[in-house]
Order: C-alpha cells, then sequence, then structure tokens
C-alpha cells in the first residue's frame, strides 16, 4: 500500500476485498447481528448482538485462542494481539505505526493503527506519532466524514489488549449494518444541546473540518489540554484512564473510572459503547443493559455530568 500519504482509493478497495475474503476464511468474525434501539433524554442508544464475537476478549486478561500458545503468532514479541492471517496487515503507515484489519470488527471494514514497538501499552497517553498516524489515515479515507477514530486508554477505558493501538470504524448512520436506522454520536445529533449525556465529557469542534483545516500538531495540542484537564478531574497524577473518540469535525474525550462496589463489571463498554452504541454476543448482557438502565450504566463508568 506504502505510507500513509500515498494510500490511494484503489488500496481501500484493496482492503474491502481482503476483509470480505478473511470473513469466508473465518478469519474476521464478521456476520450477522441484530439490532434494537432506544433513547434516554435524548440521547440514542443501539444494543447490537454479534454471534461472531463469541471468542472475542472483554478484559486485557481475556484468551482470545484455543491454539497452543508457542504456536499463536502476534504483532511482535511484545504484542497480546493475534496476528491471525498475513492479509490482516494491510501497510505501514510510518516508522512507528502499521495498519492492520480488526478479526472483531464492529464495521466492513473496521481497522487497527498498533505501534511497531510491540511493548508500547494500552495505559499510556498518546504521542505526536500516534496522532500523525491516525488522523492522516482517517482523512486518506473516500469518505472520511463516515468514520472515527478511537482510543480506548486503560483498563477501565473498557480496552480489551494491552498492545497499544487506536481504531478506525464507520460512523453509526452510514448505512453499513442491517437494521441499521438513523442513530448517532449525541455530537452529531442536530439540537445536541438538547441531548442529556449521562456523564462528564471534554469536547472540542474544530473551527474548519478536516485535515485542511486542522493539523495533527493541532489535534495532539487538543488532546494534551483534555488529557491535563482529565487528570484533574480524576485527581490522578498518571495518565488517566479515558476514551478518545476524534472525527473530522470534532474530538471528544470521557474521562472514566470503575463504579463503585465494582457494580456493572460484566458491561464494562469501550469508547463506542459510552457513546451509545453497546455490543455483545451475549443476550442475557444486552437484557441487563436494558434492565438496570443504559443511562444508569454509562453514568456509573463515568463522571457526573455538569450540572
Amino acid at each position: 500500500m506504502g505510507s500513509v500519504s500515498n494510500i490511494t482509493k484503489d488500496a481501500e478497495e484493496t482492503a474491502i476485498v481482503s476483509f470480505d475474503k478473511l470473513v469466508s476464511q473465518g478469519i474476521i468474525n464478521y456476520g450477522p447481528s441484530f439490532p434494537t434501539y432506544s433513547k434516554v433524554d435524548g440521547f440514542q442508544f443501539e444494543f447490537r448482538l454479534r454471534p461472531s464475537w463469541a471468542t472475542k476478549p472483554r478484559i486485557p486478561t481475556d484468551s482470545v485462542s484455543s491454539v497452543p500458545a508457542k504456536q499463536e503468532e502476534h504483532f511482535g514479541p511484545g504484542s497480546d494481539i493475534l496476528k491471525s492471517h498475513p492479509d490482516q496487515v494491510l501497510d505501514h503507515l510510518s516508522c512507528t505505526h502499521i495498519l492492520a484489519l480488526n478479526i472483531y470488527p464492529s464495521s466492513r471494514p473496521h481497522y487497527l493503527i498498533l505501534t511497531l514497538d510491540s511493548f508500547r501499552r494500552q495505559d499510556e497517553p498518546l504521542d505526536a506519532q500516534d496522532i500523525k498516524a491516525a488522523w492522516a489515515f482517517l482523512h486518506s479515507l473516500r469518505n472520511h466524514r463516515d468514520n472515527y477514530v478511537v482510543y480506548n486508554c486503560a483498563p477501565a477505558s473498557g480496552c480489551s489488549r494491552k498492545h497499544k493501538h487506536l481504531q478506525v470504524a464507520r460512523r453509526p448512520g452510514t448505512g453499513t449494518e442491517a437494521g441499521e436506522t438513523d442513530v448517532r454520536f449525541f455530537p452529531d445529533v442536530d439540537g445536541e444541546a438538547a441531548v442529556k449525556v449521562p456523564y462528564r465529557y471534554l469536547l472540542h469542534r474544530f473551527a474548519g473540518p478536516g485535515i485542511e483545516h486542522n493539523t495533527a500538531e493541532d489535534v495532539h495540542e487538543i488532546y494534551l489540554r483534555f488529557l491535563a484537564e482529565c487528570k484533574g478531574l480524576l485527581g490522578s497524577a498518571d495518565c488517566p484512564p479515558h476514551n478518545m473518540i476524534l472525527t473530522s469535525e470534532w474530538l471528544l474525550m470521557i474521562p472514566r473510572r470503575y463504579p463503585e462496589k465494582g457494580a456493572y463489571l460484566d458491561l464494562l463498554p469501550n469508547g463506542a459503547g459510552m457513546m451509545g452504541m453497546i455490543s455483545s454476543p451475549s443476550q442475557a448482557v444486552l437484557d441487563k443493559w436494558a434492565r438496570e438502565g443504559p443511562a444508569k450504566v454509562l453514568g456509573a463508568f463515568g463522571l457526573p455530568p455538569e450540572s
């Protein structure tokens, strides 16, 4: 494929061809899914049953393979992310990052941006090179406004692997999933001020959309400013657990924490989940979300919203 600055639309089509081939071979776990929808005080939820995710790890200590450890191949000696097939690897984006296909995707396709240094960890903050690789790749996509970048930092954020990585997937409402309705991330909702978000968040809207108006350095500066604010909110001296969601129009950070007394740990959401996109291979898990109240559960994994 070449460097990120040289990615072509043909290369994007090649990624889709590779994705479809690996799905047909059972390498990528993508199949029929079954959504239901609800809205709480304007905040939109999608609950999607994904039977194909039956083997997906939920937390960093979960195993992902029945293959003996000595026979597994990973993305480097320090990585806990399986390299399941050579065609899963798409490109070297830079001298610091590699592009691969996620074998537990939420969209077709769903990308991973991994550090080439496989000893980098998911509880580290994003550095300038992480942002540069993700921002450039996002805007190399044909329909970059239909995609988003997410970083789940630390186990409390809902990350399931330790090797440092970002993900790029389709934004909700772009028509890539069966049964999808006009669900949107709350910053994309018309009349966003009327949406009652059940947790504290930090949101920056870019003055102009896209890479034409905002450099990777601009984006990283906003991220670092939010990270410092997140540290203060959580009272953390180290890198605080957080989710970062990045689109060509806005950057959002969600300070994260575990609920008091260990409540709801079996429902631990990642960044997409905190935005209302709840996926699970278990109907019992989705039923518990509905029974407990999805806004209440999200609030327990974040900080109380500003009054």
